[in-house]
């Protein structure tokens, strides 16, 4: 039936040119209704993308300029994992088995070597994903060092090696971390990496990557114990909103102890040490302290003598 025979109204000029497209390339054309975003799928993966991006950038010390490096990481991880429809993007569209192994060999942001082609030798860069179009199968996107220019490259391998360390390339006095590692506060741990890191010698000062996300932290609660001996029921309840939040350096919470009459700054490092020694120390049993938050019921006496029973949360 051709598209004149339609008594639509209000469409754009062009439309006809777009129906021909769709049926050309077998798009569904459709739509959400206004006002339930909802209903379109694809805004659910849009938010699981920002999600898990701001949470590499905070668990790894990205800086806030390279957000879209980061992006474009998660959006090609998820490409190649099964969705919530149980088929694997990437499969689909291409009709492949899609195959996981570049993503396996390094992790995000993670300091490697690449080799200078000019001069000999090796540079110093970040890692940050596959280069599917690039090279080889096993050809990387590195974020050089000196530059700061995305290149890609095949010839990779991990910095931190302490069977092969490259100190001209990786100097203890230099910053690596692309934009003020270097001036971190002193109150926070330095990336920076100690004599006995190159020398391949355990440093136990060497900085973790945290177990939880700082969204994943806000509303928990845990106890709290002081010099005196003291322990009070503490409450995560907000994440400071400043320059360094917004960076995603040195990140900081506000936590609620007692009864809410005091209030004390912790950094997300440490938040997140504390938080999963005590989950570790509740799974082993080795924590069985609990404290009433509120009382939400009572009932009785329903005759005289009879005690009080109560309800509570804790």
């Amino acid at each position: 039936m051709p598209f004149e025979s339609f008594a639509l109204t209000g469409l754009p000029a062009g439309w006809p040119k777009v129906l021909d497209l769709n049926r050309l390339y077998c798009v569904k054309d459709k739509q959400s209704e206004a006002y339930y975003e909802h209903q379109n799928s694809v805004e659910r993966m849009i938010q699981d993308v920002k999600r898990i991006s701001n949470s590499i950038m905070d668990r790894m010390a990205v800086p806030a300029k390279f957000w879209l490096l980061t992006m474009l990481f998660v959006i090609g991880l998820s490409n190649c994992l099964v969705n919530v429809n149980g088929v694997i993007p990437q499969s689909v569209v291409t009709g492949e088995v899609t195959d996981v192994s570049p993503y396996l060999s390094f992790h995000f942001w993670q300091e490697v070597f690449y080799e200078d082609s000019k001069n000999g030798g090796e540079l110093h860069s970040r890692w940050c994903g596959p280069a599917s179009k690039k090279g080889d199968f096993l050809a990387y996107w590195i974020l050089t060092n000196d530059t700061e220019q995305l290149i890609a490259c095949s010839n990779v391998r991990a910095a931190k090696d302490p069977m092969f360390p490259n100190c001209r390339a990786r100097p203890l006095d230099s910053s690596l971390a692309f934009g003020g590692e270097r001036d971190a506060p002193p109150d926070q741990p330095s990336i920076l990496f100690s004599a006995a890191d190159r020398l391949g010698l355990p440093d136990p000062t060497a900085l973790e990557v945290p177990k939880f996300s700082p969204d994943e932290l806000l509303g928990l609660s845990f106890l709290r114990e002081t010099d005196t001996g003291e322990r009070f029921r503490v409450k995560i309840t907000r994440k400071i909103l400043d320059r360094d939040a917004q960076d995603h350096q040195a990140i900081k919470f506000l936590i609620s102890i007692g009864d809410g009459e005091l209030e004390e700054i912790i950094s997300y490092n440490e938040l997140s040490d504390i938080v999963e020694r005590q989950h570790q120390a509740e799974e082993d049993g080795e924590l069985d302290t609990w404290a009433y938050e509120s009382i939400l019921d009572h009932e009785g006496p329903l005759r005289p003598g009879m005690p009080i029973g109560l309800q509570c949360s804790h």
